[in-house]
């Protein structure tokens, strides 16, 4: 008879037999996220499918009755007899006979009182005397007049040529402010946009920097991992582990983070081992993990207070 456990990390459910469950004293390892754990704390057995219940057969609807068509189309109010017996009551329209269209409008209050004298009458000047023709075409006597005085000669410009160089000289400036920004904020701009990092590489052949490689985490993963008590020392263990990258394009070493657990699940100790301490300071900490690579490491770790156990339950995980 075969026996169901799930993993109280991440659910899944595994099929395990009494002899299995025996042989490993109730503990379980999940094979998808790792964690081990007491297989017998969740524990069910396993039950036969049940028969697919018998689909009835409904039969189809009936067709529809066909609409009933109008009696009559509703008589368009297009004549006047057919506009006035659709006014309501009491509204009458008048337009007033011979009316005329006036540009403005000037009301008088009639309760306005007049003024008591009359207002003064125009008055009418006396018409021009005649000019003779003589007169007339006579042209008018000129005015002496003072010659001009004459503006001094414009000398040529030169603030033109001074804007020019001196807008050139900021627009340099400019340039090398924003190139030295890059440089040593090129960590920062290839972890916000990481679209600029073949740009900054270029800058960097030429400028003689190196960029730091990518933490992405979720091209990062832990494919496998082992923690082996050590027979000399109770407190003492061997970790394996076997990290994979799985991105196009190499990826820096993560940090890693092992938690010590007691057989009740609560954490006993943490453990945070760093890439120079879990690859033991060699040159592949600076070059990353190779794109679409799997690399292992082997590391020793020690614990304090109590002794490890022989299958010590633990969890481990990565981060940056």
């Amino acid at each position: 008879m075969s026996l169901l456990t799930t993993c109280p990390r991440c659910a899944s459910q595994f099929r395990i037999k009494p002899e299995q469950l025996a042989a490993g004293g109730g503990w379980a390892q999940c094979g998808v996220c790792g964690a081990r754990f007491d297989a017998r704390a969740t524990l069910i057995p396993e039950e036969a499918p049940e028969a697919p219940a018998p689909v009835e057969e409904v039969p189809p609807p009936a067709p529809l009755a066909p609409a009933p068509e109008l009696a009559a189309e509703p008589q368009p109010l297009s004549s006047p007899e057919n506009v006035e017996a659709a006014m309501p009551v009491g509204i009458v329209s008048r337009q007033a006979d011979g009316a005329e269209e006036l540009n403005s409008i000037i009301v008088v209050d009639p309760d306005a009182a007049l003024p008591e004298e009359p207002e003064s009458l125009p008055v009418i000047l006396p018409p021009p005397e005649p000019v003779s023709v003589a007169a007339a075409a006579a042209p008018p006597p000129q005015a002496a007049t003072a010659p001009m005085p004459q503006a001094p000669p414009l000398e040529p410009r030169q603030a033109a040529p001074r804007r020019a160089f001196w807008t050139l000289l900021a627009l340099l400036l400019l340039i090398a402010l924003a190139g030295q920004g890059a440089y040593f904020q090129r960590d920062a701009l290839v972890a916000a946009a990481p679209a600029l990092r073949p740009a900054l590489q270029r800058l960097c052949s030429w400028a003689g920097c190196r960029l730091a490689l990518p933490h992405d985490l979720s091209s990062v993963a832990i494919i496998g991992s082992e923690l082996q008590v050590s027979t000399r020392d109770v407190h003492a263990a061997t970790l394996r582990v076997t990290l994979a990258n799985q991105s196009d394009e190499a990826q820096a070493w993560p940090n890693l983070r092992l938690r010590l657990q007691s057989l009740d699940g609560r954490t006993r100790a943490s453990i945070v081992l760093t890439p120079a301490q879990y690859l033991h300071g060699t040159a592949e900490v600076g070059e990353g993990i190779p794109a679409q690579s799997q690399q292992s490491a082997r590391m020793e770790v020690k614990a304090e207070g109590a002794p490890l156990l022989p299958s010590q339950p633990y969890d481990l995980d990565i981060f940056y």
